[in-house]
């Protein structure tokens, strides 16, 4: 009966914790592998949508550890399933 409870336990918990959108990709030292449209070359970060249906990323953040006061707020952007995306951290 432990077991039963414990496996159920962990089935739910492994469905809560799965995320939709998940951070596929980081590139912390771009030198001339990706440009961004400035044709700079800034490190970035790849998002990705693991689900079925699009999110919507406005108002999410993206930030250095304790630094949330500076962080960059994504616009109204729809990443559609399975989709990915591409945010590049050059600071414009």
């Amino acid at each position: 009966m432990k077991i039963v409870i414990f496996s159920i336990i962990i089935i739910i918990f492994s469905q809560i914790s799965k995320s939709q959108i998940v951070i596929n990709e980081i590139c912390a030292s771009n030198f001339r592998n990706f440009y961004d449209e400035d044709n700079d070359d800034p490190d970035w970060i790849e998002l990705y949508n693991s689900s079925d249906k699009a999110v919507n990323l406005k108002g999410w953040k993206i930030f250095d550890k304790n630094e949330i006061e500076n962080a960059f707020v994504l616009p109204d952007t729809i990443l559609q399933a399975k989709e990915r995306i591409v945010i590049f951290a050059s600071g414009k």
